[in-house]
């Protein structure tokens, strides 16, 4: 839309390009910053416009007739323009009782915030026009001209510069707007250490997206590695190396609390193969494990970036029922919550993360359900260096944003963390004396492929490690 734009224009237009480096068209909050740079472009081309002025009578009477329709102080009709594929009613829905009320600049801007975020739209203007006295909110949307396939590509990368590396490629392919209720085709591919194909079909029950059923699959191949306790409390090199091979099926209903985050429900058909890969002969195979069962996920997201947070919060909790009634092996139940908060004062940004996942009543195996160490997930120690089937993290993450690289990285970060954690049998006793004291500092770049971070890690009895890391920790 901005090339054709572009091409429409004549020797008797006037264009006015400013300098917005790394401000973007959602950066709401930078507005006052954005205006100072138009202003200024607008300056620099002041010789230009004063051909274009007109004279002191004919611009009065232009300011009377404006003061003659006054904007009204309340909005008595949304009016929708510029919508293709995309609902007219998801678009009003963006606007919830905005109609027949004072009209609130901030909240329409939260609104148009919220509705560029889905990214159905490339642009999304609003303006309160006065039409015989009543006041008519006008949305006027540009859909992407590139829909309904999206795309995306992720990559991960890490090395401890020891020896220990690994690498992800992610593929992601959303096909939006199946039906009038915005129905969506998800699917994902990851290749690496793990692998993992995923599908979900996801169809609202409503234009307001606040009820929805999804139906999905997933198949996902890990590698995990079983290391033992040393006399000194510290763990040995891998004696051993399982891979999980598993497989899993859902049906969910889900309920969306508006903006915040949405809660799913539902039965979960999952069937686990774990096979020795590295180690002795005797090692024991685990075959066609069932673990089926019901599954409750919720999830809470109000976080300002994915990467580099400044502000906000995020929860996620599941818990997952087996059931022998549905053929599962053992009735285990298996629990995750994990929650961060991030607030910035001055211009230091602390980051908390606490996370705890236990799985109880199923019989013991060799290859146990939860993993931690490597960068930030207790620094210095090796990825997936201590398991078990109860894990506990807490980090304290402080940042300080000292520049960016124009054209590479939104932002560069100077950082640190202490983390606190220690993985066990579920069976285990609590024992604070066995939490791993770790630490990490890091430089760390917002790029747009993904955080990049460039670190040292530390955790108790000396062990130590360097980190290059593409990708989210």
């Amino acid at each position: 839309n901005v090339q054709r734009s572009l091409a429409m224009l004549t020797p008797r237009d006037v264009l006015i390009v400013p300098d917005l480096g790394e401000i973007t068209a959602v950066d709401f909050s930078m507005g006052e910053k954005a205006i100072a740079q138009g202003a200024l472009a607008v300056r620099s081309m002041l010789p230009t416009l004063a051909k274009l002025a007109v004279h002191d009578a004919e611009y009065a009477s232009h300011v009377r007739e404006r003061i003659r329709q006054p904007l009204p102080e309340r909005v008595d009709e949304l009016r929708i323009v510029g919508n293709s594929s995309v609902s007219r009613a998801l678009i009003e829905a963006a606007f919830p009782g905005i109609v027949g009320k004072p009209f609130d600049a901030a909240t329409v801007d939260r609104d148009i915030a919220w509705l560029i975020g889905r990214g159905d739209f490339e642009r999304v203007d609003a303006r309160l026009l006065n039409e015989n006295g009543r006041g008519v909110l006008l949305v006027r949307v540009t859909e992407k001209p590139w829909g309904p396939h999206m795309f995306r590509f992720g990559l991960g990368l890490s090395t401890d510069f020891a020896g220990q590396g690994q690498f992800r490629l992610v593929a992601n392919h959303t096909q939006r707007w199946l039906n009038s209720l915005g129905a969506e085709w998800r699917n994902e591919v990851q290749i690496g250490r793990d692998l993992r194909l995923t599908t979900e079909l996801y169809q609202p029950l409503n234009a307001s997206e606040t009820l929805f059923v999804t139906a999905g699959a997933e198949g996902r191949r890990r590698v995990g590695e079983v290391s033992v306790a040393l006399g000194s409390g510290a763990m040995s090199r891998p004696i051993a190396v399982y891979g999980s091979d598993e497989v899993r099926a859902s049906a969910e209903l889900g309920v969306a609390f508006g903006r915040y985050g949405e809660l799913r429900l539902g039965p979960l058909f999952e069937r686990v193969t774990i096979r020795p890969r590295v180690g002795p002969l005797q090692l024991p195979s685990f075959r066609g494990i069932n673990q089926s069962g019901l599954r409750a996920t919720l999830a809470i997201d109000q976080r300002d970036s994915a990467t580099f947070a400044h502000h906000g919060y995020r929860l996620e909790a599941s818990l997952q029922r087996a059931i022998t009634d549905m053929s599962a092996d053992d009735a285990f139940w298996a629990s995750r919550v994990a929650a961060d908060a991030a607030f910035t004062v001055g211009e230091l940004t602390l980051d908390l993360h606490l996370r705890h996942e236990r799985v109880t009543g199923r019989s013991q195996r060799d290859f146990p359900q939860y993993e931690l160490g490597g960068f930030l997930q207790l620094s210095g120690l090796r990825p997936g260096e201590l398991r078990g089937d109860r894990a506990s993290l807490m980090r304290v993450m402080g940042l300080r944003r000292i520049g960016q690289i124009p054209g590479f990285a939104s932002g560069v970060y100077l950082g640190g963390s202490f983390e606190l954690g220690n993985a066990t049998s579920a069976e285990e006793r609590f024992d604070r004396r066995k939490l791993v004291r770790a630490g990490s500092a890091f430089v760390g770049l917002d790029t747009a492929i993904g955080p990049l971070y460039l670190g040292y890690g530390r955790a108790d009895r000396s062990r130590e490690s360097f980190y290059l890391f593409l990708g989210k920790p």
